[in-house]
């Protein structure tokens, strides 16, 4: 029964109290990119619970360094999770308006990295409900089945 903080914004008690009724044991934070919704309290909980902290990716470190002004596969406990963060959503994909967004390159690593994983490869977006890559492969307004065959032909 072991367990991650993923993007761990908001209140750290319900967190907790979480992790305690499912008698879950946090052993590390994963945070999948810098913006302050999902990584606002990760520092605050890993050193509240002595556990490290993985991610967000390098080029992310804009926003990590904008913080205090705003205000891919993990293993946890042998059981691997396909974390999305801000990039798929059920039903659409992230916003690439902010500085270093590129639609291409989203739509290219959504279809060329997370397809290849399988259809029945359940994510966990950050924001949302969960779904799975063979729903998004068919519902997606941008990165379906559909959408990247017109794209190519």
């Amino acid at each position: 029964m072991k367990g991650a903080a993923v993007d761990p914004d908001g209140d750290l008690d319900r967190i907790f109290a979480a992790a305690k009724e499912h008698h879950v044991e946090i052993e590390k934070t994963l945070v999948t990119h810098g913006h302050i919704d999902h990584s606002g309290n990760a520092a605050e909980l890993a050193a509240q619970l002595d556990v490290s902290i993985e991610g967000p990716h390098s080029d992310d470190s804009l926003w990590i360094d904008l913080m205090t002004e705003q205000g891919e596969q993990r293993d946890i406990a042998g059981t691997e999770f396909a974390i999305i963060g801000d990039v798929l959503f059920q039903g659409s994909v992230g916003r690439t308006d902010f500085p270093r967004g590129n639609h291409a390159v989203l739509i290219h690593s959504i279809t060329t990295r997370l397809w290849p994983l399988g259809d029945d490869t359940a994510f966990v977006p950050g924001h949302g409900q969960m779904s799975n890559f063979a729903a998004g492969r068919q519902s997606s307004p941008f990165a379906s089945d559909v959408v990247s065959e017109a794209s190519t032909a």
